[in-house]
């Protein structure tokens, strides 16, 4: 099966695999399901995959990975270029919306994987962009709380957009309207004493 028509296959269980997570959950999916949706025999799944968590894990890993690393060029390109993080912003809400299922998956699922840490390192990293920022921009430390409840409200409103379907126009108008939100009091607390 490694020729042309297994990997035909084993892509078909990876999208097989997707849609039966997001429908019936980690626990809910069933293996033979999976494969029923393609029309193969499980032998067939376990020829490519280990078992269910190693097919979920290979349906999360590249958008994991990705989006830490976008999400790290953007507080480094932020961080020596304030002007690009309407850009970055663009760039990391048209990756979150082309690859919306497996960001579903990665805060739905993960929790039976390696990447079920994946919520809490997306907030670590963001914490430590915005404590990095502010420093930058006010000249001292901000309130670590506060900045961790601002994490929060960023992120969940990134997952209202992914949540509801929201196609990439409407949720890059969205995203204008919450940028236009979080920096108006973004500049109210740096003129804060």
């Amino acid at each position: 099966m490694e020729d042309r028509a297994g990997q035909n296959v084993r892509g078909l269980l990876l999208r097989a695999g997707t849609e039966e997570f997001l429908e019936k959950g980690y626990r809910g999916a069933s293996v033979r399901d999976i494969c029923s949706r393609v029309g193969v025999t499980t032998g067939a799944l376990y020829f490519f995959f280990r078992n269910k968590r190693d097919l979920l894990e290979n349906i999360v890993k590249g958008s994991y990975e990705h989006l830490l690393d976008m999400l790290q060029l953007s507080r480094e390109r932020e961080l020596s270029d304030i002007s690009s993080s309407e850009r970055n912003e663009s760039e990391i809400l048209e990756y979150l919306i082309h690859h919306r299922k497996e960001i579903k998956l990665l805060f739905g699922c993960a929790g039976e994987t390696k990447y079920r840490d994946f919520g809490k390192i997306l907030e670590k990293q963001l914490q430590e962009g915005f404590l990095e920022f502010y420093e930058k921009q006010r000249g001292q430390r901000a309130d670590p709380e506060l900045i961790r409840i601002l994490v929060k409200m960023r992120m969940a409103g990134y997952l209202e957009l992914i949540d509801h379907d929201y196609p990439l126009p409407l949720a890059n108008a969205l995203v204008q309207k919450m940028r236009i939100y979080a920096e108006s009091g973004f500049l109210a607390l740096l003129r804060e004493e």
